[in-house]
Parts: C-alpha cells; sequence; structure tokens
C-alpha cells in the first residue's frame, strides 16, 4: 500500500486530513484458499485506489471511498485473466459518517482532557500542595 497526504479541508465542520491509497497487485490468495485451484494454480492479486478523511487528533476515519478489482493469475506463466474476478467499490453511508463525526468529537476531547485540563489539575495541586507545605512550615516555625 501506498498512502500519501494530499490536503487539509473542513468536512461537516471540523478539520480533516485527506490521504489517498494506492495498492498495486498485492498478493491476496490465501484469502480466497477456498476456491478451487487458489493457490496450487492460481494466485489472487488485487489493485485499488482510494481516499480517507481522517480526523487528525482523533485519528478516526470519518469518510473514505475504496474501489478496486481482483484478478485471477495463473501461477506457472504470471498471465491474468483479462476479466476481474471481483469489483468492488465502497463509501461510508450518510449515518456511518455522522457516527464517525460523533466518534471523532468525542475522542478528540477526551484526548484534550487528558492532554491538556487533567495536567494542569495536576500542576494546580501540586502548586497548592508547595504553598499549604510552606505555610505549616512557617507556622510550626514561630
Amino acid at each position: 500500500y501506498v498512502v500519501t497526504f494530499d490536503h487539509a479541508e473542513f468536512f461537516h465542520g471540523i478539520e480533516v486530513y485527506v490521504f489517498n491509497v494506492r495498492a498495486d497487485e498485492i498478493d491476496e490468495s490465501a484469502g480466497y484458499e477456498s476456491l478451487p485451484d487458489v493457490p496450487e494454480k492460481y494466485r489472487v492479486v488485487t489493485s485499488g485506489k482510494g481516499w480517507f478523511r481522517v480526523e487528525p487528533v482523533s485519528g478516526v476515519v470519518v469518510d473514505h471511498e475504496d474501489r478496486g478489482s481482483s484478478y485471477f493469475v495463473e501461477q506457472r506463466t504470471g498471465q491474468r485473466d483479462s476479466e476481474p474476478m471481483n469489483e468492488w467499490q465502497q463509501t461510508y453511508t450518510p449515518e456511518a459518517i455522522t457516527t464517525q463525526l460523533q466518534l471523532a468529537t468525542t475522542t478528540r476531547r477526551q484526548m484534550l482532557v487528558l492532554e491538556f485540563w487533567l495536567p494542569l489539575a495536576f500542576a494546580v495541586t501540586g502548586l497548592v500542595s508547595i504553598v499549604a507545605g510552606f505555610a505549616a512550615m512557617r507556622k510550626s516555625s514561630r
């Protein structure tokens, strides 16, 4: 697989990064071993391309499109069948996009709590403890 960053954009009100993906001649024979003559006589190779929109803080994929074809290839000659044995195109439904956007937003908020507010709370608690310790030392030294 080759994945490349393409651009940043706003999608349904949140910033996402768009990545392009390409797969050329990937051997997927292991996934088709239940078919006759795979892998003894034939290999199955797949090529495809698509794109993914990823919310960058949470890493959640909020939308994608993926399409490609799989072919039988003779083990002995390396000759590919002229017709694909499988062709596909996949995208998220509008409902799935909504669910993924909600997951990305929730995950992003949780990460901000863990990365900003929780450390801030610990720092404030530590500062209060230090001040209280100095106050107790000062009071006991009198």
